[in-house]
């Protein structure tokens, strides 16, 4: 992999299609950084990854202990929630909140509260994943 930039912080695609195995929704994909720099001074997040020999890039023969991860997911979130009606909870299992928690933020999201609710709070609100090209309105 190569940086799409040339100045630092360096940006990265990863490229799927190098992988052994298709990447599918719930797959969770591992990876670490190594750089080398133009004298061949090898560098890895997360540290302690080895090389046998030079260039030590091309010869990595200790992968650091720990990874970045992320999971692959398919379903966007809507841009317009309405509860009830979208969905018949907040918290409830198959409700907002649970398709929140298991989808992606592709925009600015609004839930439009349309009627009186009684919650049972079983599952709450995480953090959610972002595929978004621009900046969101945070509420």
């Amino acid at each position: 992999m190569v940086a799409t930039n040339s100045t630092t912080p360096f940006s990265f695609t990863i490229d799927y299609s190098l992988l052994q195995a298709p990447v599918a929704a719930g797959d969770i994909i591992q990876y670490f950084v190594v750089a080398q720099d133009a004298a061949n001074n090898l560098s890895s997040w997360y540290p302690m990854a080895g090389s046998s020999a030079t260039p030590p890039v091309q010869n990595i023969n200790a992968a650091p202990t720990n990874f970045q991860s992320f999971t692959i997911v398919s379903n966007s979130i809507p841009t317009v929630i309405n509860v009830p009606g979208t969905y018949p909870t907040l918290t409830g299992t198959g409700g907002a909140f649970d398709m929140i928690n298991q989808g992606v933020l592709v925009g600015n999201t609004t839930i439009n509260i349309t009627a009186d609710l009684v919650e049972p709070g079983t599952v709450a609100l995480n953090a959610w994943a972002e595929d978004i090209p621009g900046p969101t309105t945070n509420w």
